[in-house]
């Protein structure tokens, strides 16, 4: 039956009866959404975007600024600079080539790299030794290669590859994994656990097998296949618009959007620690593909064990993944990212999560089967904790609750349900704080809508 605009009207009227919702009944969404809004008012962040999934539901919650001096508020579709959370990216390229049986987890690197066959490790004390054994992929994908990195120097290793790195300057994959193959070793390989450029060596190997850039790697066989059309190591210059600008303490910015960008300009070169633009939608869709077991919406990358096999913890006994100085996110890693074992620091037993430099994160729960994706652009690594904070209130009993615990707590904030739909799927249920009223009161075939307004938000929910 068709609905004239009177109806409409007195339906709104009647709905802005309902009884306001009392603070002391805010559903868990609500204090994360509230917790994360007070950050940025209080100035740690410019903005932020929050994404949680469960089966074919979607929280989203968009607050803030993209760009303070441009005066451009943060939007569903910000670009941010994922860093290292392209990491597990090149670790599903390079396990998609282990499936395929062009690479081995116990392959040494000095196959592919002879630069690696003559590689010494450096002691504590400033004195090179040759290492116990060769390092291998499986050392690299868990971070006990022994190769190390230039930020922290927390070992005679790191201060060495600091100044060489500063002197040469590579300006590509090539060239700086040639380097690295001539630096010294942290520690002996599988024995500890070292942060660095393991997976930009990881990368320059999938070049190698593959005979493609890693650009046009991650291009043809997982964003194409995953839809993931906001995702690249490079910003073109009709979407700079979109790209959010990155803060540092007190809000100083230190890059926007122009060229003097390295993700603009071309200077950002493709490789496997970091580099790459997204958005929380297309890292949803690659985090729904891990969590699917491999497959999302038809297009397989891997196989269900093999997915199982990188969630799992790969650590030796006794090492863990902790950089002295930075907060510790999990006791466990596999093979690409952090895994909570037993001893669970945030989230649930075996969740798998890791974060990005710029104050990004996210986390799978298989248990739950639910995913969280927190989105910032942000160096004042004082924040880092905030990150745990996220994981701690949207993991486990949030996303993962009953229908009875979540029921109208899901924001869609600044979009329409129609524009949501265009982005997230058609069969996906969404909320929001924006009720759309005309959207709502029609619903998809098979569901019935129900609206509650109560000021000053309204809740949105899809039942099926």
């Amino acid at each position: 039956m068709k609905k004239s605009p009177v109806f409409l009207c007195f339906l709104v009227q009647l709905l802005a009866l309902a009884p306001p919702a009392q603070p002391a009944a805010k559903t868990d969404f609500l204090n994360l959404r509230d917790y994360f809004h007070q950050k940025v008012n209080e100035g740690k962040f410019a903005g932020t975007v929050i994404l949680l999934a469960k089966d074919d539901r979607i929280w989203l919650d968009v607050f803030g600024q993209q760009d303070i001096e441009a005066g451009i508020p943060m939007a569903e579709n910000t670009l941010f600079r994922l860093a290292s959370m392209t990491k597990p990216v090149t670790s599903v390229a390079v396990m998609m080539l282990v499936e395929n049986g062009k690479l081995k987890l116990d392959d040494p690197v000095k196959k592919f790299l002879l630069g690696f066959a003559d590689v010494k490790v450096l002691s504590e004390g400033g004195i090179e030794e040759k290492p116990h054994r060769s390092v291998t992929i499986k050392d690299l994908l868990t971070h006990t290669s022994g190769v190390a990195n230039n930020l922290f120097q927390n070992t005679e290793a790191e201060k060495v590859y600091k100044k060489v790195l500063q002197e040469k300057r590579p300006a590509d994959l090539k060239a700086e994994v040639d380097c690295l193959s001539e630096l010294p070793l942290a520690h002996h390989p599988g024995e500890f656990w070292t942060y660095g450029f393991s997976t930009d060596v990881l990368a320059r190997i999938v070049e190698i097998v593959s005979g493609e850039s890693i650009d046009e790697f991650f291009k043809k066989r997982i964003f194409k296949p995953l839809k993931m059309n906001d995702t690249g190591f490079r910003v073109k210059e009709d979407e700079a618009h979109r790209l959010a600008a990155v803060y540092a303490a007190d809000l100083k910015k230190v890059e926007g959007a122009d060229g003097n960008s390295p993700y603009l300009n071309g200077k950002n070169y493709p490789r496997g620690v970091g580099g790459l633009v997204s958005t929380a939608q297309d890292y949803l869709r690659f985090c729904r593909m891990l969590l699917n077991g491999g497959t999302l919406d038809g297009a397989r990358l891997l196989k269900p064990k093999t997915v199982a096999e990188m969630m799992k913890n790969q650590l030796p006994a006794g090492v863990l993944p902790h950089t002295p100085g930075m907060p510790a996110i999990c006791n466990g890693f596999g093979l690409g990212f952090g895994v909570q074992t037993a001893e669970v620091l945030m989230g649930s037993k075996g969740d798998c999560a890791w974060p990005g430099a710029y104050l990004t994160y996210f986390f799978i729960d298989p248990t739950h089967k639910s995913i969280g994706i927190f989105m910032t652009q942000s160096v004042d690594f004082s924040n880092l904790t905030l990150l745990g904070d996220f994981h701690k209130m949207a993991g486990g009993g949030l996303a993962g609750g009953s229908d009875k615990r979540i029921k109208n707590t899901h924001f869609f904030p600044k979009s329409s349900a129609t524009t949501a739909a265009s982005n997230f799927g058609k069969n996906t249920r969404l909320y929001t704080s924006n009720c759309d009223l005309a959207d709502w009161l029609l619903p998809r075939a098979g569901t019935e809508k129900v609206c509650v307004a109560a000021a000053p938000l309204s809740f949105c929910t899809n039942k099926k």
